[in-house]
C-alpha cells in the first residue's frame, strides 16, 4: 500500500526496534483523515519476546550499564545519575571510555568532560578515532574553554572533519591568535570539500 510510509524509529531498552508506519490516506491539504490509521512494527530476532529492562541507577555500576543502552531514555537517565555521583563515577567512566565501542567511548567522554573537564578534553583529543576527537572539541565549546594553544594544536589535525569542527569552535574565540589559526585551517583546504569552505566562512565571522 503506497499510502504507508515509515515516519519514526525508536529503540526499546531490550534492543528491539519500533517503527511507526504512518498511513496517509489524503496527501496534501488539511483533511487529517489519518488519525486512526497506521501501524507499529517491532523489529527483533525471530522468536524474541519483549522484555522489561530495569536499571539500578542508584549505583555506579547500574548507571554505567544503563549508559550503554540503545534506548535514549535509559541513556539520558544514566547520564544524569552519573553526573550527580561525581568523583566516585570517574574510574568506571574511564574504564568505559577505553571500550572498543566508540559509542560507549563518546558517551563516557561527554560525562567525564562535566566531571573533570580539562583532563577529559585532552584525553579525548588524543584518541585515534576522529569522531571522539570531535566530541572533545564540542565538549570544550560547551564548557566555554577558549584556549588558543589548544585550538592551534587541533587545527593541525590530519582529519578534515575534525578541522571543520575547529572552524566552528573558532567562531566563538575572539583572541588575537584567531586570524593565525584561521589561516592555518584555510591553507589545509583541499579545494574540493564544500563543507570545509562553509566552515571556514562561519569561522571568519568572529
Amino acid at each position: 500500500d503506497r499510502m504507508f510510509r515509515p515516519s519514526d524509529v525508536v529503540t526499546a531498552p531490550d534492543g528491539s526496534v519500533f517503527i511507526a508506519d504512518w498511513h496517509d490516506n489524503g496527501v496534501g491539504g488539511h483533511g487529517a483523515r489519518s488519525l486512526k490509521t497506521g501501524r507499529v512494527f517491532r523489529l527483533a530476532p525471530k522468536g524474541s519476546k519483549p522484555t522489561k529492562v530495569k536499571y539500578d541507577l542508584s549505583t555506579v555500576g547500574g548507571a554505567i550499564k544503563a549508559l550503554q543502552s540503545p534506548n535514549k531514555a535509559a541513556y539520558y537517565q544514566a547520564h544524569k545519575a552519573l553526573v550527580k555521583m561525581g568523583e566516585k563515577a570517574l574510574a568506571p567512566l574511564k574504564d568505559l571510555y577505553d571500550s572498543d565501542n566508540p559509542v560507549y567511548t563518546a558517551r563516557a567522554l561527554w560525562i567525564l568532560a562535566k566531571l573533570d573537564t580539562k583532563n577529559a578534553i585532552q584525553l579525548g583529543f588524543s584518541h585515534d578515532n576522529e569522531d571522539i576527537r570531535i566530541v572533545a572539541i564540542r565538549a570544550a565549546r560547551q564548557h566555554n574553554i577558549k584556549d588558543a594553544a589548544f585550538l592551534k594544536k587541533i587545527a593541525a589535525d590530519k582529519n578534515p572533519q575534525v578541522r571543520r569542527e575547529v572552524c566552528l569552535a573558532l567562531r566563538e574565540f575572539d583572541g588575537p591568535e584567531a586570524a593565525e589559526i584561521w589561516a592555518d585551517l584555510a591553507v589545509q583546504f583541499d579545494g574540493k570539500d564544500r563543507w570545509y569552505v562553509e566552515a571556514l566562512g562561519i569561522a571568519a565571522d568572529y
